[in-house]
């Protein structure tokens, strides 16, 4: 439920004709893959929506750098590592707000709508799907240095040690 699968569906049939211009591959298992799946085939979407199953660690950077984009339709969500590894991977993002990853795709590394809402998540389908190559691949640039600027393991743990440290100074 959380990340936001049926809205997806429900966004594709709102879009159409131009769910057509995509596969989408869900990757994972989860109680409601049954549920979701009896929901593809009544909509029709079997050969816009595909299960991938589980996929090994192994394979993620493999999967990433033959993907066009990365969804992630999600009501809710942490700091996703699954978008950045996407974003890392040079892939234009379409996220929702929420986690906070949203903040960097808005910067223009892809599309973000409102969590929880079909019909904002079909308009920034719509909005993706209209897009030129060179648009997205213009995405994919910034979201792949958004994540060489901001979110470098090193950089990122020097931001959390002064942090701590600045924490202990006002504990102390």
């Amino acid at each position: 439920h959380q990340k936001g699968l049926d809205l997806l569906i429900d966004a594709l049939v709102r879009i159409g004709h131009l769910a057509d211009r995509c596969v989408i591959e869900l990757y994972g298992e989860g109680p409601l893959r049954q549920s979701l799946a009896e929901r593809i085939d009544a909509t029709g979407l079997g050969d816009v929506v595909r299960f991938a199953g589980l996929l090994d660690k192994d394979d993620v950077r493999a999967k990433l750098a033959t993907a066009d984009a990365f969804l992630l339709p999600s009501r809710y969500e942490g700091m996703s590592n699954a978008a950045l590894e996407a974003m890392e991977a040079g892939l234009p993002v379409l996220c929702t707000s929420c986690g906070g990853i949203d903040l960097a795709v808005q910067e223009g590394a892809g599309w973000v709508c409102a969590a929880g809402d079909a019909a904002r998540l079909a308009e920034a389908l719509e909005s993706m799907l209209s897009a030129t190559d060179e648009e997205w691949l213009a995405r994919g640039r910034k979201a792949r240095a958004i994540v060489e600027q901001r979110f470098r393991i090193e950089e990122v743990a020097a931001r959390n040690l002064e942090r701590l440290r600045a924490l202990a100074e006002t504990t102390t």
